[in-house]
């Protein structure tokens, strides 16, 4: 059985320790900022650019790595004689999975899978950890593909944000003056068993289990919300 190599990308936030304990190649984006271009590091590094950010008039911007990036994690992967599993942030967000897939099918497509993984960040480093474990158990790389296509679609992210001035420098939100509400945000790849259900746009049916003294309507007991009625 071939030996399997984990690859993602620098979005997934692993440290540098992490990535070498676990065996994890990471290929990062680029930040682009005053002029210069520079990789984007691994977490705790990144002290210099937020000292930067916070006294500077410009606003950085990032770009997906370059396919020859990838074709250069790939290709040292084949030459030990691995097969390659490679996560990337969502495409909906960065180009990076458009070059990891040309990276591919320039190297050797029947020996590498890319995944989009329509998501980042923490989600992207769940599943990326969830594929080096699967490796370590022996699974092929067929086995851990089609699993790691079924748990991206039950994951989201919530998230809020201490300031809204980046979101707004970065054309994010637009409006005159200062901005001084703080919004919960949420990301989710597509309507899951954690969307929100059909029966709780309105008073539960009162329909379901009964639960802590409690009836749960049946749709939000079957997708997890806790509308009810008694």
């Amino acid at each position: 059985m071939a030996k399997i190599q984990i690859v993602t990308d620098s979005t997934a936030y692993f440290t540098k320790e992490e990535a070498n304990a676990l065996d994890i190649k990471v290929v990062p984006l680029s930040v682009h900022f005053d002029g210069q271009v520079d990789s984007e590091g691994f977490p705790g590094e990144f002290e210099a650019f937020y000292k930067k950010l916070e006294s500077s008039d410009s606003f950085p911007s990032t770009s997906q790595p370059s396919i020859e990036a990838f074709e250069r994690v790939f290709e040292s992967a084949l030459d030990q004689g691995m097969e390659v599993i490679c996560l990337v942030i969502s495409s909906d967000l960065s180009g990076t999975y458009n070059s990891a897939s040309a990276a591919a099918r320039l190297t050797n497509p029947k020996k590498i899978s890319v995944i989009d993984s329509r998501t980042s960040v923490a989600n992207l480093k769940l599943l990326t950890k969830l594929a080096v474990d699967m490796v370590s158990k022996g699974k092929t790389r067929q086995e851990i593909v089609s699993y790691l296509e079924r748990q991206k679609k039950k994951v989201s992210v919530s998230l809020t944000v201490d300031s809204l001035e980046y979101l707004k420098r970065g054309g994010r939100l637009t409006g005159p003056g200062p901005i001084r509400v703080y919004p919960k945000c949420k990301a989710h790849y597509s309507p899951s068993r954690w969307a929100a259900c059909p029966s709780c746009q309105g008073p539960g049916q009162g329909q379901g289990p009964r639960k802590n003294g409690r009836r749960y309507s049946r749709g939000c007991n079957r997708y997890n919300y806790l509308s009810y009625t008694k």
